[in-house]
C-alpha cells in the first residue's frame, strides 16, 4: 500500500542519496517548512504540524524531506533506526505532517554522536591526503566498536560511535557520516544475496570499496583493526575467496547507479596486509610487522623499515613525532625524525604533528 511505499522510500534514502530540485513555484513556501522541517528533525520531534499554510503538495514535502536528511540533517538522521513522515491532506494540499520513529531518547543519542564526531575528526591534520583521511577514520571508528546486535541502534550510527557496537548497517552509517564531515562523499553499497552492506569512497574522481565491518570481525587477530577490505577496487573485492564480496549495487552522490572504477591505486598498498595500529605523525604512517616498524603511504607498495626490535611490537600512539610502542611487555619511545630516511626526514619536519586516535 501507499504506507509500505513511503516507508520503504525513506528508510532506503540514506542508502540511496540523491540531489532534488524544488519546483519554482511557491519558493517561500518551502523554505518555510523546510525550517520548521529541519527543526523537527534535529529534536526529534514527532508531534502532529499543521503545515497546510505552506500551500504545498506532496512532492514538494517529500522532495524536502529527502534534501534535508541527505544534507544538512545527515548526521542527525543517521541516529534514527527507521524513520518516516505521514500525512494529510486537502484538495491535494498537504495539511498536517508527522514524522514517526522507534528511535528512543534521540535528542541525548544525537548529541553524543555529534561529540563522537567532533572528537574523531578533531585528529585530523591539514597533512593529510583524502585517502589519509579514509584510513584514519576507518581505523578510529572501529578502535570504538566491536560487531554485535544489542538492539535498535546497532543498525544507526549511534550503534558504533556511540555504544560501541554494532551490525554492518550501523557500521557503514556510522563511517559515511565521518567521511561526510570532511567532505568525503561515499554511498552504502547493498547485496541481498550476502545480506550484507559496506561502503562504497570516493577518492578524487575514482569510487573503492571499503568493507569496516569486515575489517573489524575478519581480522587474523581477534580484537584488533585490520586493514584488508580498505580502498579496494571491483576485481579485488569479488576476488578473495571466501571473503569474496558479490552482486551488490551502489548509487553515487547524484542517485545514479555507479559500478566503481578498476582503478589501481592502492592496489598494491602494503597497509592491505597490517593488523594493527597505523599511525601517523609528521606526515608519514607507522605500522607494525612481527618486530619491525615500517614507514610509508597509504598507496606505497611497501614501507621503509625504520626500526627492528628483539620482540614483536604492538604501536601504541603516535605525537610530535614519538612513537609510543610495547615489546615483550615493556613500553618504550622512539623519536620518528632519527629514524627516518634523510628523504622523509625533511618532509616530516614541515609537518605539524598531531595525536592518533
Amino acid at each position: 500500500g501507499l504506507f509500505s511505499m513511503i516507508c520503504a522510500i525513506v528508510i532506503s534514502m540514506w542508502m540511496q542519496p540523491m540531489q532534488y530540485v524544488y519546483a519554482a513555484d511557491n519558493t517561500s513556501g518551502i523554505e518555510a517548512f523546510r525550517a520548521e522541517l529541519k527543526t523537527m528533525i534535529e529534536t526529534g520531534d514527532t508531534s502532529i504540524h499543521n503545515i497546510g499554510k505552506y500551500n504545498l503538495k506532496y512532492t514538494q514535502v517529500n522532495s524536502t524531506f529527502n534534501d534535508l536528511t541527505n544534507n544538512d540533517c545527515y548526521l542527525a538522521f543517521s541516529v534514527y533506526n527507521k524513520c518516516y513522515f505521514s500525512t494529510t491532506k486537502s484538495d491535494n494540499v498537504v495539511q498536517t505532517f508527522k514524522l514517526n520513529t522507534d528511535t528512543k531518547n534521540f535528542s541525548s543519542k544525537y548529541e553524543a554522536v555529534k561529540n563522537a564526531v567532533g572528537v574523531i575528526t578533531s585528529g585530523l591534520t591539514a597533512s593529510m591526503t583524502d585517502a589519509d583521511k579514509a584510513l584514519y577514520l576507518h581505523d578510529a571508528l572501529l578502535k570504538r566498536s566491536y560487531y554485535g546486535n544489542d538492539g535498535c541502534d546497532a543498525f544507526t550510527s549511534a550503534g558504533p560511535l556511540v555504544n560501541g557496537y554494532g551490525i554492518c548497517a550501523g557500521y557503514t552509517d556510522a563511517y559515511r557520516i565521518l567521511l561526510k564531515s570532511v567532505g568525503i562523499s561515499s554511498a552504502a553499497v547493498t547485496s541481498s544475496s550476502m545480506d550484507h552492506e559496506w561502503v562504497a569512497v570516493k577518492i578524487g574522481d575514482n569510487w573503492y570499496h571499503v568493507d569496516p565491518t569486515w575489517d573489524d570481525t575478519r581480522s587474523s587477530v581477534s580484537g584488533t583493526v585490520s586493514h584488508t577490505f580498505f580502498l579496494l577496487n571491483d576485481n579485488e573485492i569479488s576476488n578473495m575467496g571466501n571473503n569474496s564480496h558479490s552482486n551488490w549495487r551502489m548509487y553515487d552522490e547524484n542517485g545514479q547507479e555507479n559500478y566503481i572504477s578498476a582503478d589501481a591505486t592502492y592496489s598494491k598498498s602494503d597497509i592491505h596486509t597490517v593488523t594493527g595500529n597505523v599511525l601517523y605523525t609528521n606526515g608519514v604512517w607507522y605500522y607494525a610487522k612481527g618486530n619491525k616498524i615500517y614507514a610509508g603511504d597509504v598507496s606505497g607498495e611497501s614501507g621503509e623499515l625504520v626500526y627492528t626490535a628483539a620482540q614483536d611490537v604492538t604501536l601504541n600512539s603516535a605525537a610530535d613525532g614519538v612513537i609510543s610502542y610495547t615489546s615483550n611487555g615493556v613500553q618504550q619511545k622512539y623519536d620518528t625524525t632519527q629514524m627516518l630516511s634523510e628523504t622523509k626526514k625533511v618532509t616530516a619536519s614541515a609537518i605539524t604533528a598531531k595525536y592518533y586516535l
